[in-house]
């Protein structure tokens, strides 16, 4: 028993040896990565929400035939009125897939809310397709609107900055699917060398626990 325990003992030390050995090749190998997706993470993690914005308008834009700019200011500005971001874009693409026409009728359309309150307000945002929430910028009066919107303008996103965002994001997915990969393969590649020490390890906890139980017994009276 005594033998079994060693010889068991000597290919556990020398599966792990080899495990330990293999790794340090591995993680060798994929270091000089680590710097890139380190960046890479910590840009997603604190410019998520721009990168994902300006994906979302770059993708709206090419649907409602329209400039990304201009597109975010109103948005913007929709916002600043009391209204949604995410409502004013949904009810710009519904109208430009409903009707065949660009942003700009869109915004034509909309203007003809300008000052309009209670009743008379509701009726036409009704009869329009539109909600307060994505029509608030258009309830203001003309002057407040232009304002508002010439002030977003100023802050809005530009093509390039979308355009970037869309490329940001599909490299990101992209990098997400290759480290998955990766972690299979490495996953897959140390398998072996993991089950062959837990293998070699299992006679030692058996003599372990065996053992104690034996000599328990031992000491038992019949």
């Amino acid at each position: 028993a005594g033998n079994k325990v060693v010889k068991s003992s000597k290919d556990a030390s020398k599966s792990l040896s080899q495990l330990d050995s293999m790794a340090k090749q591995v993680f060798s190998a994929i270091k000089s990565y680590a710097a890139p997706l380190a960046a890479m993470f910590g840009a997603k993690f604190m410019f998520g929400n721009y990168i994902d914005e300006g994906a979302k308008l770059d993708d709206i834009s090419k649907k409602v035939r329209m400039n990304v700019s201009e597109i975010d200011a109103w948005r913007k500005a929709n916002v600043a009125a009391g209204g949604s971001a995410e409502a004013f874009t949904q009810a710009m693409q519904a109208f430009t897939e409903r009707t065949g026409a660009s942003g700009e009728v869109f915004l034509r359309m909309g203007k003809q809310l300008n000052g309009m309150t209670g009743a008379q307000a509701n009726y036409a945002l009704k009869y329009l397709g539109l909600t307060r929430e994505s029509a608030a910028v258009f309830l203001q009066n003309n002057k407040q609107m232009g304002e508002l919107v010439e002030t977003y303008r100023k802050l809005a996103l530009t093509p390039k900055d979308a355009e970037n965002a869309r490329r940001f994001k599909i490299s990101w997915q992209v990098t997400g699917m290759a480290i998955q990969s990766i972690g299979n393969g490495i996953a897959k590649f140390f398998l072996p060398y993991i089950e062959k020490a837990v293998t070699t390890l299992l006679p030692l906890i058996e003599m372990k626990t065996v053992n104690p139980v034996r000599a328990s017994f031992a000491d038992v009276e019949i």
